[in-house]
């Protein structure tokens, strides 16, 4: 069997997800990689030995706009695939052109992982999902990342026995060569694009009463997006540091290795790339109780789960591990241990190669 494995975008942790994918393919599947030529990942990606056709897809959040009104290079592309004579195509994550070239494709059939089953708030959120549902709707088979939205994909019409799950695999794409200085216990990370659901507004005030009683605790919130809704529960935070832009694969990696605590507060959530990030340091997590949040972190035995919105509770959990620093440490080993052993990426290749096999059955 032979799986095209099909990631257009230019960063984040989607084109790791594809190309740990199609390097783990079991002996009977043969697996290629078409990618992005913009693709931060394109170092990894020629070094690997994957074979891979990389694309000149769009440089800028513009030309993608662009490229949906005139569809003739996506529909170029989706002939270089086909010529590849693919059994089946595996789309890992959303990108506008998945549905056009699942479109001119039809005769092949798909399988779409669908990270978001519910709309984060949002006009933009809300146009993504939009093109979700288009890719959707053109597949065999769908897969999520966790159990608890099989459900979900109903209001697209596709029944639970067409659904998957496949769970996020450890992201060691940031753990490289460990930088020099050695994790600090006091320093809690806030990771990742800042976006309304993420809780920013929780963990301000949560973290302002944590530092009534470890006034050396500090907080470091990593990511672009706006800051201007937070001012007011930012001025005067002490200890406080914020790198509000995008980081690349190095800087990200030191953002973990120097950290002592992973904290993800949203208010609502399908999973996160940022605890499969945190996996690969072995660091321990505290996270809301929303979404797919609690199986990545096996309902609570891998990580600390709170309620949403709650300041209360986060500020209750973070002073807890940064009490018994041992506790924390050995909920970081369970994490990183629950990423390798149940969800390493051999696993989540030989889950594809059987979901592309029912799509191809179908």
């Amino acid at each position: 069997m032979r799986i095209g494995v099909i990631y257009l975008g230019r960063r984040g942790s989607g084109g790791l997800l594809a190309l740990e994918v199609a390097r783990n393919f079991p002996a009977d599947v043969e697996g290629f990689l078409v990618a992005s030529a913009q693709a931060g990942l394109r170092p990894q990606i020629e070094r690997s030995g994957v074979p891979h056709l990389l694309a000149d897809v769009v440089r800028s959040d513009l030309q993608a706009l662009w490229s949906l009104a005139d569809t003739r290079r996506a529909r170029k592309l989706a002939g270089e695939i086909g010529a590849r004579r693919p059994d089946a195509l595996f789309f890992p994550m959303l990108h506008p052109w998945n549905w056009i070239i699942q479109d001119e494709l039809r005769h092949i059939p798909s399988l779409v992982m669908v990270h978001d089953p519910l709309p984060h708030p949002g006009l933009r959120d809300r146009f993504f999902s939009f093109l979700q549902g288009l890719s959707i709707r053109r597949a065999a088979r769908c897969a999520v990342l966790s159990r608890v939205f099989v459900q979900e994909l109903g209001r697209f019409d596709i029944p639970p026995e067409r659904v998957d799950v496949i769970p996020h695999g450890i992201l060691e794409v940031a753990a490289g060569p460990a930088p020099s200085p050695a994790p600090d216990p006091w320093r809690l990370l806030f990771f990742g694009r800042i976006e309304p659901y993420k809780g920013l507004e929780v963990l301000l005030p949560a973290f302002r009463r944590v530092l009534r009683r470890f006034p050396q605790a500090r907080l470091w919130v990593v990511g672009e997006g706006r800051l201007r809704p937070y001012r007011s529960l930012m001025d005067g935070l002490p200890n406080l540091h914020v790198v509000n832009r995008w980081v690349d694969d190095a800087e990200a990696a030191a953002a973990f290795a120097e950290s002592g605590l992973v904290v993800l507060p949203y208010t609502s959530a399908t999973q996160s790339g940022v605890i499969a990030q945190a996996a690969a340091f072995d660091l321990p997590v505290i996270a809301t109780h929303t979404g797919g949040l609690p199986e990545q972190l096996a309902g609570g035995e891998a990580g600390v789960l709170v309620r949403p919105g709650s300041v209360d509770e986060l500020a209750a959990a973070i002073e807890e591990l940064l009490a018994n620093p041992e506790r924390a440490r050995e909920l970081g080993r369970r994490l990183g241990c629950l990423f390798r052993e149940e969800r390493s990426w051999a696993k989540i290749a030989s889950l594809v190669s059987q979901s592309c096999r029912l799509a191809m059955n179908a």
